[in-house]
């Protein structure tokens, strides 16, 4: 089971910095890299989505628009 890293700080009195310190120091090199990479494939997908939802916003605000106009050509 995993916990946060904050939560488990507190649970400690300790400060999440110290923490995240002790568990930098335990690892291996090549955990390390495998979480950078994660990390980094994590922010491309957030870009991606981010990216995703302007657009859906934005066609979301076109339909809206043109449902107002085509219910006042109706009238």
């Amino acid at each position: 089971m995993k916990y946060a890293v904050p939560s488990v700080a507190t649970q400690l009195g300790i400060k999440a910095c110290q923490l995240y310190s002790w568990m930098h120091s335990h690892r291996l090199p090549g955990e390390i890299k495998t979480m950078v990479n994660k990390h980094k494939e994590l922010e491309t997908e957030n870009k991606e989505l981010r990216r995703q939802l302007a657009v859906a916003l934005q066609e979301k605000e076109i339909l809206k628009k043109a449902a107002a106009y085509f219910a006042k050509e109706a009238r």
